[in-house]
């Protein structure tokens, strides 16, 4: 939790607003990606889930955005692990109320 600490405190955040969270802070709003086929994760593309994860709140472009404690991305596998077809192998939470295709 150190190394999260010291995050939170490089961009301007209090880290102790995370000890008062204590793990009651859910997003509003999950949703999953299935896998079509049945594959190996050879690499991740970790510069557009980083992307992906700042658009959500996750984390900040500039001191002055802000920032959403619940949101996040969640990877259930690492390379070189099996990801089997259907059941969801991946999920994404979401803070945002609208979600725009």
């Amino acid at each position: 939790m150190g190394k999260i600490r010291r995050n939170i405190a490089s961009q301007y955040g209090n880290p102790d607003e995370l000890d008062a969270l204590g793990g009651k802070c859910r997003a509003r709003f999950s949703s999953e990606i299935r896998a079509d086929s049945s594959v190996v994760l050879n690499s991740l593309d970790v510069f557009a889930v980083g992307g992906a994860a700042v658009l959500l709140g996750v984390g900040r472009e500039t001191a002055a955005d802000a920032v959403e404690p619940p949101a996040g991305i969640e990877l259930l596998k690492k390379r070189g692990e099996a990801v089997k077809a259907g059941p969801s192998e991946i999920t994404k939470n979401l803070i945002i109320e609208e979600i725009n295709d």
